[in-house]
């Protein structure tokens, strides 16, 4: 199945997509970040062993699957709940940070936000990322239409 899957989506050529969709996949690379760091340091195996998993698997997945950037959003819930614990001291009473934290989610939420709704048009999206454009209803294009159909046909 490995083989499989990395001849239809892995390789070296989709590693870049892999890194790249990690990153905007959550919209909050700063928490998620911070919180591997966080678990890093800890002293605790069950801490260490949250990270080792994560970058275990992140390179799995990226030199098999590279292409199905959703594999890994399973990892990423340990790491935003660290975070979030990591943060919460440094974020008390300083607006400016918090701001500064509010901002960086908000600009990679609207990064990402054509990648993962039907918000734009479904050649730009499937061309970037295929997955949301078979996957999630997006309407068909005029071209899609089977002739005399008329009105809206969604998948």
């Amino acid at each position: 199945m490995t083989q499989h899957l990395n001849a239809d989506n892995g390789g070296a050529g989709k590693i870049p997509t892999w890194i790249v969709g990690q990153l905007l996949m959550t919209s909050l690379v700063p928490v998620w970040a911070i919180g591997l760091r966080a678990l890093w340091r800890s002293h605790g195996p069950v801490r260490r062993g949250l990270t080792w998993a994560y970058a275990l698997l992140f390179l799995f997945f990226a030199l098999t699957t590279g292409g199905k950037i959703y594999y890994l959003a399973g990892a990423y819930v340990p790491l935003l709940a660290a975070g979030v614990v990591a943060l919460d001291p440094w974020l008390a009473g300083r607006v400016h940070r918090l701001r500064s934290l509010l901002s960086s989610v908000a600009l990679t939420t609207l990064v990402a936000l054509p990648l993962v709704l039907p918000v734009s048009d479904i050649e730009w999206t499937y061309r970037v990322n295929q997955v949301p454009a078979e996957s999630v209803g997006w309407p068909r294009t005029r071209l899609d239409r089977p002739q005399g159909v008329g009105g809206d046909v969604v998948l």
